[in-house]
């Protein structure tokens, strides 16, 4: 699942409502413009859930890309792509479901961000997961 959540800090009894209610077979879930520094980000608590991945500013507010994942499901953090964060422009979070191999890549472009960086950047992502032997599954949300 994918959602813009736009703060996850004043969101989380929703979101926590949400998966006991509607989403309870959601494995993955991708959170763009969580609006937390990283220290508050590890402190959201979600149940099942454990914080695998993300991508926090350290110079603007708000946005951010994260992805959490069912506890129970092993993963693999992937730093290739950690380098290719710019703030605005193309912020990713990236980790591989170790049992299938799939990657999951969560990523936000604020609408201030500079198109031809974020676009150059989705092109070295797509590269660095096609070196890795990998199928490329994607799905597009935004605006």
């Amino acid at each position: 699942m994918h959602q813009n959540i736009q703060s996850v800090g004043n969101k989380q009894t929703e979101v926590d409502l949400a998966l006991k209610l509607n989403l309870n077979n959601t494995d993955i879930l991708c959170f763009t413009e969580y609006w937390l520094k990283e220290d508050y980000l590890k402190l959201i608590y979600l149940d099942q859930y454990k914080l695998v991945s993300y991508f926090s500013r350290k110079n603007h507010n708000h946005g951010g890309s994260s992805i959490f994942v069912r506890k129970n499901i092993c993963t693999r953090e992937l730093n290739c792509c950690q380098d290719i964060s710019v703030e605005k422009d193309c912020e990713v979070s990236m980790t591989e479901l170790v049992d299938c191999g799939y990657i999951v890549v969560c990523i936000y472009r604020s609408p201030d961000g500079k198109f031809w960086i974020f676009l150059k950047n989705l092109e070295l992502i797509i590269q660095k997961i096609q070196s890795r032997n990998k199928n490329l599954h994607y799905m597009v949300t935004g605006t």
